[in-house]
């Protein structure tokens, strides 16, 4: 019963904030702890525990007889977020570059080709744009795994809430935009394989900050 008693909460916390990172649940949107136990046909308590779960993680805002609120997409930490990626993915790739194996490399392209069959779809929806973006997650993060960093991107991702959303809110529907995302992986890809790091760095700053600049207005309806 226990162990039942844990996962009632934990479902209504990890569908809720898939909803949130993925902007169907938009910042600033109101949610309620009756509303949320009605649609999740549970009572308060396990609503109440993944609200603190979710405040905690930066991603509801709980105003005590106001109400409680998705919370706006944090700049400054997107910032420091894009600062960290740049300069210890940088580092990643370097000592990637000197141990990569083949069998590695396969498993980078396996992803790319995902990405580039879903972009020869034509369909422009927003699960394929979710998809994608999830994939481009999967890009990042076995770089990191293949060199041995799992831990780091473990890490680098518990604070990555806030630039999950913006990533999600630039990218979303643009498949212009999603088409350079794969251009620049491959160009990682083949720069990690040539062993070209004095490309990588340069590539890495376009890769990270490109849309935010573009973005800059149109973010400010959902940023604090």
């Amino acid at each position: 019963m226990a162990k039942n008693n844990n996962q009632i909460p934990n479902r209504v916390y990890e569908a809720l904030k898939a909803e949130i990172l993925s902007m169907r649940l938009e910042p600033g949107y109101s949610i309620s702890e009756i509303e949320t136990s009605k649609r999740f046909n549970v009572s308060r308590t396990p609503v109440r525990d993944a609200f603190r779960r979710l405040e905690s993680d930066g991603l509801i805002e709980v105003n005590p007889h106001i109400g409680t609120f998705v919370s706006l997409i944090d700049l400054e930490t997107i910032s420091d977020i894009m600062y960290m990626r740049e300069k210890i993915e940088i580092g990643i790739v370097e000592d990637l570059a000197t141990i990569i194996t083949q069998a590695q490399i396969f498993r980078l392209k396996v992803i790319l080709v995902k990405q580039k069959e879903l972009l020869s779809r034509e369909s422009d929806d927003k699960e394929l744009s979710l998809e994608f973006i999830n994939l481009d997650n999967d890009f990042h993060r076995m770089i990191f795994e293949l060199a041995g960093k799992e831990g780091v991107w473990e890490m680098l991702n518990q604070l990555q809430n806030h630039y999950l959303r913006f990533r999600v809110f630039i990218d979303l529907n643009d498949k212009k935009r999603l088409s350079k995302l794969l251009d620049a992986h491959e160009t990682i890809l083949e720069c990690i394989i040539q062993k070209d790091m004095t490309k990588i760095k340069d590539l890495y700053q376009h890769h990270l900050y490109d849309g935010v600049q573009d973005s800059t207005t149109k973010i400010f309806e959902y940023a604090k």
